[in-house]
């Protein structure tokens, strides 16, 4: 996370999985930050995905949210959603 706040980033993404809070609210919110194109913006769309999207058990929307973000302009970005699991095998 750009500006050394990796720990609040890290905070919220733990109180997202385990809270039940409305999944598509925020889903709604991680798009336009996925959509924003910046460093910051993208990683914070790539964590919150991953907490949810995971939470949710990997439902097609949040995939296909994660597919979005490894095509993100910003490498680090693309990497981060490179690293995301949906399946274990």
């Amino acid at each position: 996370m750009a500006g050394g706040r990796t720990a609040l980033a890290d905070r919220l993404v733990d109180g997202l999985r385990r809270n039940r809070g409305d999944a598509e609210v925020l889903r709604a919110e991680v798009v336009a930050l996925a959509r924003h194109g910046g460093h910051a913006e993208g990683l914070l769309a790539v964590a919150v995905t991953g907490a949810l999207g995971s939470r949710e058990e990997w439902p097609a929307p949040w995939r296909e949210l994660l597919r979005t973000l490894r095509r993100h302009p910003v490498p680090d970005v693309r990497d981060a959603a490179l690293e995301e699991t949906t399946a274990h095998e």
